[in-house]
């Protein structure tokens, strides 16, 4: 029987107990209903109640707050990064003929244009092709950008083929760079 009662039934409790101890013998018998409902009032609470099952959207939400998501994520982050990386260039090893990207081929020899649009760092190095004559151009798929020292001029060819700009050459070697941005624009 639980002694901390709340302080409403107290008096009650006392009053019970001092007149069963000084007359016992003439104490009257409790009624079976009233013994059996006051030691349901005063028992300790039963068993503990069983979890509550979590749910399958609940166990996902709790593990993308936790501490090892955050880990998680990062460790995949790293190792995309570090895939992509090589010695070659900043943004990969990536062929730029294998991926269907833009390249920009230099028809004739000028050294100084060259190491110029090299220089800018503008341009993926495996992007910058040089070929032998305008029929090579042809040959090569896919939009291009080409440079022609023989005749002075940049000219935009997409994908089709269609020519979508066609300029002439900067004089100063160092704006070429710029022109061959321009003209790339101009296809996508």
């Amino acid at each position: 029987m639980d002694l901390e009662l709340p302080e409403n039934l107290r008096a009650t409790r006392d009053l019970l107990t001092r007149s069963l101890i000084m007359h016992r013998e003439l104490a009257p018998a409790i009624p079976a209903g009233l013994a059996r409902d006051l030691a349901d009032r005063f028992a300790t609470a039963g068993a503990d109640p069983q979890p509550m099952p979590v749910s399958w959207l609940e166990k996902v939400r709790g593990f993308f707050g936790t501490p090892a998501f955050g880990a998680v994520a990062a460790a995949v982050l790293v190792l995309g990064v570090a895939s992509n990386y090589s010695a070659d260039s900043f943004r990969g090893s990536r062929s730029s003929a294998a991926d269907g990207e833009t390249r920009v081929l230099f028809v004739g020899n000028n050294p100084e244009v060259l190491a110029s649009v090299k220089a800018s760092g503008i341009f993926e190095p495996s992007a910058l092709h040089a070929v032998e004559g305008m029929v090579a151009v042809g040959v090569i798929p896919g939009p291009k950008v080409v440079v022609d020292f023989t005749s002075g001029t940049i000219t935009a060819i997409d994908h089709k083929g269609t020519t979508l700009d066609h300029s002439a050459l900067p004089a100063n070697s160092t704006e070429v760079a710029t022109a061959i941005a321009a003209a790339l624009s101009r296809l996508h």
